[in-house]
């Protein structure tokens, strides 16, 4: 009969189906075990610090130099010198150190606990023509901030154009800075910023916050020579960061004053308004063989 030359159906085999999920899963441990080493050893040995870093400076295609690595990607780590180089921007940092805590990453914070270098150069090519700032549209992080001491020795800004050589002067330049920076992602936090300019000695303290309209407060001081004549100046500012309220008050030798600014630093006549005070102005010590005086100068 017909049905008897059909062939019988299958059975499944229970014993097969486990084998085969017991395989699937063998292998998938095997693979995540062996996936946690690598990221182990790449984050907690030197050298496996070495080969991510291998790994970046190839395939920045040469753009990126790190020079002597030593440490841990989970820190402390550093470097004898990091440089990158691109047609537009030259940027050469020199033993660098840092030491963090990558774990909290997996909070949404970047914790830093000490981040410090010997010399920062940046070269870039000059821009061909003037242009205004653009005004921000949102300064908000996408994380929060705790770096709790920076530290830098020197820094120089110079042209990429310029000669390259030791005793030209650069761009701009400062020393011995160190500061403290904190973030919830939206309040923004720099404390204890101070370094020294070829002037003299800065100090700032600010707090913005990261929408618009931005409001911001700051208070700073500076101290310096001009000649032979120490003077100091106290800055106070308000506001937002779109129209800030500037108040300086010097004192030095043979002069005192005020004055208020009030700022747009990214509309194109960046000066809205001044009030300047000058008191107290003495001649003589400012020019050899004046006489001797009381001036005011007022002018709004």
């Amino acid at each position: 009969m017909a049905g008897q030359d059909d062939a019988a159906p299958q059975v499944p085999d229970p014993a097969g189906r486990r084998s085969r999920g017991l395989v699937v899963a063998t292998a998938t441990v095997l693979a995540l075990s062996a996936l946690a080493g690598l990221a182990g050893w790449l984050a907690s040995t030197e050298s496996g610090l070495r080969a991510l870093l291998g790994a970046m400076q190839r395939a920045s295609g040469g753009a990126l130099e790190v020079v002597a690595p030593s440490g841990r990607l989970i820190g402390p780590f550093g470097a004898q010198a990091v440089r990158y180089s691109s047609a537009d921007l030259r940027v050469e940092l020199e033993g660098v150190e840092l030491d963090w805590s990558p774990a909290a990453l997996l909070s949404q914070r970047l914790d830093v606990d000490h981040l410090a270098a010997r010399r920062l150069l940046v070269a870039r090519r000059a821009a061909t023509q003037d242009q205004a700032l653009a005004a921000p549209k949102d300064l908000r992080l996408p994380l929060a901030i705790d770096l709790r001491r920076v530290a830098l020795d020197a820094f120089e800004l110079r042209d990429l154009e310029a000669p390259a050589e030791p005793d030209s002067p650069p761009v701009f330049s400062f020393s011995g800075l160190s500061a403290a920076l904190s973030s919830d992602g939206r309040q923004h936090r720099l404390s204890a910023l101070a370094l020294t300019l070829p002037q003299g000695r800065a100090e700032l303290a600010a707090e913005l916050d990261g929408m618009s309209p931005f409001m911001l407060t700051a208070q700073g001081r500076f101290a310096g020579m001009q000649g032979e004549r120490s003077y100091a100046l106290r800055v106070t500012a308000d506001g937002t960061l779109i129209a800030p309220r500037i108040e300086l008050d010097a004192e030095g030798e043979g002069l005192q004053g005020r004055a208020e600014v009030r700022a747009a630093p990214f509309d194109a006549m960046p000066l809205r308004a001044l009030k300047l005070a000058l008191g107290e102005i003495d001649p003589s010590a400012l020019v050899a063989g004046a006489p001797r005086a009381a001036l005011r100068l007022e002018a709004d």
